[in-house]
């Protein structure tokens, strides 16, 4: 057995033991310890392909490992997830700007949305002195009888409806939190029209 494929084994095989350790450890303390995610269970298999001895037995690493299975069995939501925020499920893409901050809310098929924030230059976002240069939030929308937007489910328990007004909307902010010293995220107000 060469040396590099000694050596992936051993790491491997180290940072597996350490993954189950990991699992384990959430099992007891009901407290999530983040694996390294699905590292060990490649370099075993790599390493066993490698070597002349154990080659044909190198599928046999990607079993050594529960975050490769883990990755595997979240694909299909993974999936699902970008399939629903694409470009292709997209009803409307709605666009609001106020100096430095820049949102845009893209309305999609099924009642979800995505608000994203830019800000250049950056905004002040807490009492640190820290800047904030983008966010984003996915929520749920619907369209009222009325014709206005009603958003909710984003950046906690806040509500954004979008009153029509000629070709544009108006955006009213609900649930906004109280004497929050930056603003930066805050909606109410904002004149939202349609992109093209």
């Amino acid at each position: 057995m060469n040396l590099i494929a000694t050596v992936l084994i051993g790491i491997g095989a180290i940072l597996s033991v350490c993954n189950w350790l990991c699992l384990l450890s959430s099992l007891i303390r009901r407290r999530a310890v983040s694996p390294v995610f699905p590292v060990p269970s490649l370099l075993t298999a790599l390493g066993l392909a490698l070597a002349d001895s154990t080659r044909p037995y190198w599928l046999v690493g990607l079993l050594t490992d529960y975050t490769l299975f883990s990755l595997l069995a979240a694909i299909p939501g993974l999936m699902s997830e970008v399939w629903r925020f694409s470009p292709f499920t997209r009803q409307e893409l709605l666009v609001a700007e106020e100096g430095p901050r820049h949102f845009t809310l893209s309305l999609h098929r099924d009642g979800y949305f995505v608000l994203r924030g830019r800000f250049q230059p950056g905004v002040p976002c807490d009492e640190h002195g820290s800047f904030v240069k983008s966010f984003g939030a996915p929520g749920r929308w619907e369209k009222t009888s009325d014709g206005h937007l009603r958003l909710w489910s984003y950046r906690g328990d806040r509500e954004l409806v979008l009153r029509p007004l000629e070709a544009d909307y108006v955006a009213r902010e609900a649930h906004y939190p109280d004497n929050v010293r930056h603003p930066y995220d805050r909606l109410d107000g904002l004149r939202f029209h349609r992109h093209a």
